[in-house]
């Protein structure tokens, strides 16, 4: 009887502990605002939007153009959704919403050509460890140009749609 024993606590140590963890348990960041679901998205407590985990560049590992990140969220299908949008300046952002938080420093660095710096980005550590510089929005200026977030500063600029230097997008819908 003894070995029975044995095999269930086992078991029952796998199912609780190590199997939830393989298979993409939820967790949260360490101060409770961003829930990761384990599946690609996670949900943050403040603004209630639902974020994809990765963005762009950590999927892919090179930059986009305004229209490619147009591409790319309209193709993405993560979280078990498929209807992602390019974010607007003010979700990317504005105080306290916003995804760029000014406290918390996450380490993370683009391996862009020969340029291999890493720079702290102004995003919560639950995104993990890879992502762009630059975030496209969904906000335009005229034809020619889009408006972009520095993750390092949190700094909204606009560019020229065509640009394609360390920029990506992180795909945003509303749950």
């Amino acid at each position: 009887m003894a070995p029975f024993r044995y095999w269930i606590s086992i078991f029952l140590a796998l199912k609780l502990f190590a199997l939830p963890m393989a298979y993409g348990a939820e967790s949260l960041s360490a101060d409770g605002r961003f829930k990761d679901l384990g599946d690609g998205a996670v949900i943050d407590g403040k603004s209630g939007l639902a974020w994809a985990r990765e963005d762009s560049w950590s999927k892919l590992g090179k930059c986009l153009t305004w229209q490619d990140a147009q591409d790319y969220v309209k193709n993405l299908q993560t979280g078990g959704f498929s209807d992602w949008r390019l974010p607007t300046m003010g979700e990317l952002s504005e105080f306290p919403k916003g995804l760029v938080e000014r406290n918390k420093p996450n380490n993370i660095g683009a391996d862009y050509k020969d340029w291999k710096e890493k720079y702290p980005l102004l995003l919560d550590p639950i995104f993990g460890p890879v992502g762009a510089y630059w975030l496209w929005s969904s906000e335009t200026d005229g034809p020619e140009r889009a408006g972009f977030v520095d993750m390092r500063t949190g700094t909204r600029v606009g560019a020229d749609k065509k640009t394609c230097f360390v920029m990506g997008v992180r795909a945003v819908r509303a749950p």
